[in-house]
């Protein structure tokens, strides 16, 4: 779940894109994953998704266990 206050905007890159709406200090954390919010696929999930969808997870999913990483293009506060 995210912890900053955001807003969907036009993107210059693709369709529309999330954008912060207040300045965010190095170190806040911005997003948190709890259960029944977001979802989580295990590597065999993703294995028999069709082409389309993975491409979408490969933009713009996040992973690990540490609060993921930044999509491409984007920035850790």
């Amino acid at each position: 779940m995210l912890r900053v206050k955001t807003s969907l905007k036009p993107s210059l890159l693709h369709g529309l894109d999330l954008f912060a709406e207040e300045r965010i200090p190095r170190g806040t954390v911005v997003w948190l994953y709890e259960a029944g919010l977001a979802l989580r696929f295990w590597p065999e999930d993703v294995e028999a998704m069709a082409p389309e969808a993975r491409a979408l997870l490969a933009r713009d999913a996040t992973s690990g266990s540490r609060g993921g990483s930044a999509p491409r293009g984007g920035r850790r506060c």
